[in-house]
């Protein structure tokens, strides 16, 4: 209902993106969040959302590009004690909980990836 809202109340593209990444990560109770875009064959990150207004954001760079190699999801319940991203660096340096990094698809090709991460227990 709130992304509906959002979709009818905003004009701007950028604003409605950095909105709907809001609800996303209100939504799936995640403490940053991520939306990249693929345009023109480059990939630009569109949005970015915190909990933390004045945090400096980053994502695990390795899960990414394995979810846009791939178009697979990856969801891991604990990443630091599972699956085969625990020896990254990012991983290893800010020990996230839990990550979901979804490809977006249109017309069977990959538009972009969603990332979402929880810190917390």
């Amino acid at each position: 209902m709130k992304a509906s809202q959002a979709i009818s109340g905003e004009i701007f593209l950028s604003r409605l993106q950095e909105r709907l990444m809001k609800i996303a990560i209100k939504n799936a109770g995640t403490q940053k969040g991520f939306l990249i875009l693929e345009k023109a064959g480059n990939r630009a990150l569109e949005a970015e959302g915190s909990v933390k207004e004045d945090a400096v954001s980053v994502l695990a760079s390795a899960i990414a590009n394995y979810v846009i190699r791939t178009q697979g999801n990856v969801m891991l319940n604990n990443a630091t004690q599972e699956g085969q991203f625990t020896c990254a660096p990012y991983i290893a340096a800010t020990q996230p909980k839990s990550i979901l990094c979804t490809p977006l698809l249109h017309q069977g090709k990959l538009a972009g990836i969603l990332y979402l991460e929880n810190n917390l227990t």
